[in-house]
C-alpha cells in the first residue's frame, strides 16, 4: 500500500554487527496499544521515518494484544483491501 503509514513502533536501538549488518530493537508505540493503525497517506518517504502522534490512531479490533479476529477480518475488507485495489 504505497504512500499510506500502516503501522507504528518506538525504534529503541541500532546494532552494527562487525560483519557489517545491522539490527534493531523495537517496542510498541505505546504501552497496551496495537502496532496497527488507521490507514493514512504520507508522501515522500520510505521504510521508517517519524510522524505526528496526532495523526496515529490506532485500529479498534485490537487492544493489549487482545485481537478480535471477526472485527480484524471486517476492518480488512473495508480498510486495506480497498487501498490495495487502488495501488495496483
Amino acid at each position: 500500500m504505497a504512500g499510506h503509514a500502516l503501522c507504528v513502533m518506538n525504534l529503541e536501538e541500532i546494532y552494527h554487527f562487525p560483519d557489517g549488518s545491522y539490527g534493531s530493537r523495537f517496542s510498541p508505540f505505546q504501552t497496551g496499544l496495537s502496532y496497527h493503525i488507521e490507514p493514512f497517506p504520507v508522501k515522500g518517504r520510505q521504510r521508517l521515518f517519524t510522524v505526528a502522534d496526532n495523526l496515529i490512531e490506532p485500529v479498534d479490533w485490537e487492544h493489549e494484544g487482545q485481537v478480535d479476529l471477526l472485527r480484524a477480518h471486517q476492518w480488512f475488507d473495508e480498510v486495506y483491501q480497498p487501498l490495495i485495489v487502488a495501488n495496483q
